[in-house]
């Protein structure tokens, strides 16, 4: 999910293995702001359909993700997202069919890179890395019921621009924290490219 801190990413993990065959592995990506809470959500439209699925209407409610006027107020959960309400008018009416361009939830973006989001980013000082306690929990949590259910987990710290790492608020901490993880749970894997 992109640009989502864990505590989004769990609730999605749950519905999924309450309504799916386990996965055999999981490629869980960690960074700085991994442990972050979610709040605004990212994209939060691409959650609204499913809260007629009560399992995932709870978790999102229970990890303050959504609130009761989302769920109690359908026609106001999708407000200030028009892009949400056009394809779904559309779906319904059977306008247009919409098919997702990603494969397996990826969406690769073959762009030119000019360093223009960099420079901004340099500018607003230096990113802090902070682990929430509520969603540490959670993501300790998912390492724990994931061994159980005999399901794989490769911890990837995904690469970025270099000079980014400069950038960032004890950037070694950050690594070494994820690393420790890893290690404690001894058949996780991690992986820093």
């Amino acid at each position: 999910m992109d640009g989502t801190p864990f505590d989004v990413q769990y609730v999605k993990y749950k519905a999924y293995v309450e309504n799916n065959k386990y996965p055999k592995m999981i490629l869980q990506n960690v960074d700085w702001d991994t442990m972050d809470k979610n709040v605004p959500v990212f994209q939060k439209y691409q959650l609204l359909p499913y809260l007629n699925d009560p399992y995932f209407e709870n978790q999102l409610l229970k990890n303050n993700i959504i609130t009761n006027s989302d769920v109690y107020l359908p026609f106001l959960k999708y407000a200030g997202e028009p892009q949400a309400i056009k394809v779904g008018f559309s779906e319904y009416l059977g306008i247009q069919h919409f098919i997702s361009q990603k494969h397996h939830g990826f969406l690769g973006a073959p762009e030119n890179w000019d360093g223009a989001n960099f420079e901004i980013r340099q500018k607003s000082g230096k990113m802090i890395w902070s682990k929430n306690k509520d969603v540490e929990k959670l993501f300790i949590d998912f390492l724990n019921d994931c061994q159980k259910k005999n399901i794989k987990v490769v911890l990837v710290f995904a690469p970025f621009y270099y000079k980014l790492a400069y950038l960032i608020e004890d950037f070694k901490g950050l690594k070494t924290y994820y690393r420790d993880i890893a290690k404690k749970i001894m058949w996780f894997f991690w992986i820093s490219l």
